[in-house]
């Protein structure tokens, strides 16, 4: 029998599972966003720090998310 994967913790709040995470992300997210920074280690930071560095014109794809991640670094 398969163990059951750690809950996640995010502000004192356990939740299940990382689709539970993303739902408490404020509305306006972009899916896509979420998808793929849902594949982090650390989604909700990672969706945090690098909403700031993507305009409407930049399309959200796994390698403008990583420019704005390595921009956000920078800064």
């Amino acid at each position: 029998m398969s163990e059951s994967p750690s809950p996640f913790a995010f502000d004192g709040i356990t939740l299940e599972s990382i689709d539970n995470l993303l739902n408490i992300l404020p509305s306006g997210v972009n899916p896509a966003l979420q998808q793929i920074c849902g594949n982090t280690d650390h989604p909700i930071e990672y969706i945090i720090a690098t909403m700031p560095f993507l305009d409407e014109k930049t399309p959200i794809e796994p390698l403008s998310v990583l420019k704005a991640g390595i921009e956000a670094m920078d800064n």
